[in-house]
């Protein structure tokens, strides 16, 4: 009993603490993963709000120096005649002279002039010199875009990277410029190179809330990276990120999940749409799985360096409370053996005032008590000994005597009166036979008129009836006679017992069914009877032939009842009566 207790008590102790634990570690586990989303939501939205904005600005800076007279200028000398049929010669031009709005995130402007026969003139920054090179060079063909930008257009149209592009990388933005008559003389394009824009989306910086797996990059639409990542060298245009968070986000959904990226890596992942007209981008802040449960891994090995002292502990106390609990009881047990083998137990010693000391005091007086019965047992077994043995001897000398003087003159008696009546004959099967009239002369006269309907009423009589089906054959008989009215004509009551009674004389005799309900409803004025059954059916049709006289027969009251009857039934199907009778006619 001491290893049970001790058992006992350390898988008590022990569960608690394992559900505890997994209790704690869970619901941690949880909260960490809703921090790390909450933290990858607010990188990934402060980099969103930031790429729009930046966007927005660039989109601000072409509008106006596509307004700006040096541009215009310079878009209407590139239109003259004789620059496109003579060779181009370079022209150098005072940096200070170009209009400079946002000159420090393009790396180059482009000059599409209207009919240039597919040329175009290069401007490109140099910040190191003061002056910068314009040269004409043959239209990039992923700048033929332009070339249809509608006259009513007053917002550049941004153009994303291409695969095919010989130029460098980054995004096109495009915007007609007009002369003061409102004549379209061409289109400039700004390059924004890819610089600036993993200027805002790569920080490797563990204080930037992506610790030290994590990071925020674009992919476009095609499923290529747009920005750098920091695990792939020259990932732009060239790493695959086809990931469900990108699936989703190409489809216009916003959220959190977690999923294995490019790398094969599970991750924790915020993901989003940029709202950019004209770049079908999907922007992604994630982390390592592993990175962010590092703190809960951390606290399951604490947990784990607990528990194993906790249960050191609680083994120790379960050893020591158990000797405590299982010492006292250990006495008790030797002393009960005592009492089962007969022997005179000993006295106990009290050494507490609780619970085990109260049973071991009460255990002393009952032992105390059993030694004063089994004295006064012993005594008294003596003399009832004594007492059988004079009252056996008795009894043996009356028996002797009525033996003798009754129960022989009795049987002498009886084999005269047998002697004198053996000339007669008495048929016993006759005697059977008039019992069995008797008693089928009483079922026919209940048959005729059941007495339960006369005394009692349908209701008895009907459960009665079911009853007594059910007693002579292995149907199972379910009924439902509630809805029946209290009061009914004697004629309704006699044609609804017949009804039913032929009905279960029907289903006993030829549906070879197990099972069968009776079913009355009362809807309105208006007694509903089904009468069901899962034997083996037959088809309807055969109502139609002469020999079916049960069932014309329940169709006969029921049609006397001013009522209607539908019979459901198919081979193999079971069987089903449905009977209507208005309870006002």
């Amino acid at each position: 009993m001491s290893h049970k207790i001790t058992f006992s008590l350390i898988v008590v102790s022990l569960g608690a603490c394992l559900v505890l634990g997994f209790v704690v570690y869970y619901s941690m586990k949880e909260a960490m993963l809703e921090r790390t989303y909450d933290q990858l939501i607010s990188v990934r939205t402060e980099k969103q709000n930031r790429l729009e904005k930046f966007f927005a600005d660039r989109k601000y800076d072409i509008r106006l120096m596509a307004e700006e007279e040096t541009i215009v200028a310079l878009m209407k000398g590139f239109q003259k005649e004789d620059r496109f049929k003579t060779d181009f010669d370079p022209i150098i031009i005072d940096k200070n002279t170009v209009p400079y709005h946002g000159n420090e995130y393009f790396s180059a402007l482009l000059f599409l002039p209207s009919g240039s026969h597919g040329y175009a003139y290069s401007l490109p920054f140099n910040r190191a010199n003061d002056s910068v090179l314009i040269k004409r060079v043959k239209e990039p063909e992923e700048l033929h875009v332009f070339r249809g930008i509608k006259d009513t257009c007053q917002d550049p149209v941004l153009l994303d990277f291409s695969m095919k592009s010989r130029m460098h990388p980054g995004v096109r933005l495009g915007m007609p410029v007009y002369d003061d008559a409102g004549r379209r003389l061409g289109v400039l394009c700004s390059i924004l190179p890819i610089e600036s824009i993993n200027e805002i989306m790569y920080k490797e910086n563990p204080h930037n809330g992506l610790g030290e797996s994590g990071e925020a990059y674009l992919v476009g639409s095609d499923y290529y990276m747009r920005s750098t990542s920091r695990f792939h060298d020259s990932a732009i245009m060239s790493t695959v990120v086809k990931t469900p968070g990108v699936e989703k986000a190409l489809a216009g959904e916003r959220g959190v999940d977690m999923f294995y990226d490019y790398r094969g890596v599970k991750v924790l992942s915020s993901y989003a749409r940029l709202n950019l007209y004209g770049l079908d981008w999907v922007i992604l802040a994630e982390i390592d799985f592993d990175e962010a449960l590092i703190p809960i891994v951390n606290i399951k090995h604490r947990m784990l360096l607990i528990g194993l002292g906790v249960a050191v502990l609680v083994f120790v106390l379960a050893w020591v409370l158990s000797r405590m609990l299982t010492g006292p009881l250990i006495r008790l047990n030797r002393a009960v053996s005592c009492i089962a083998k007969g022997k005179n137990p000993p006295v106990l010693e009290v050494n507490s005032k609780d619970e085990i000391g109260e049973l071991t005091a009460a255990f002393n007086n009952m032992a105390n008590q059993i030694r004063v019965q089994k004295e006064k047992l012993r005594f008294e077994s003596e003399r009832s000994m004594q007492s059988m043995i004079d009252g056996q001897e008795n009894e043996r000398q009356r028996l002797s005597r009525e033996i003798h003087d009754s129960l022989g003159q009795m049987l002498i008696a009886l084999k005269l009166k047998y002697q004198a009546i053996h000339k007669g004959i008495i048929k016993t099967e006759l005697l059977e036979l008039i019992d069995q009239t008797i008693e089928e002369s009483r079922r026919m006269s209940g048959d005729l008129k059941p007495a339960e309907l006369e005394e009692f009423g349908l209701k008895p009589a009907l459960q009665r009836l079911c009853d007594q089906q059910q007693a002579m054959s292995k149907l199972e008989i379910e009924i439902d006679i509630d809805a029946l009215p209290e009061k009914m004509s004697e004629k309704l009551e006699i044609y609804l017992y017949r009804i039913l009674q032929e009905c279960l004389s029907n289903i006993y005799k030829h549906s070879d069914a197990t099972k069968a309900s009776v079913k009355m409803s009362r809807v309105y004025n208006r007694l509903i009877i089904d009468i069901c059954d899962d034997g083996k059916g037959f088809d309807p049709r055969v109502l139609e032939r002469a020999d079916s006289y049960g069932l014309k027969n329940i169709q006969d009251r029921v049609s006397l009842l001013h009522g209607k009857v539908s019979i459901k039934s198919a081979p193999g199907k079971g069987t089903c009566i449905i009977i209507r009778i208005n309870l006002l006619d």
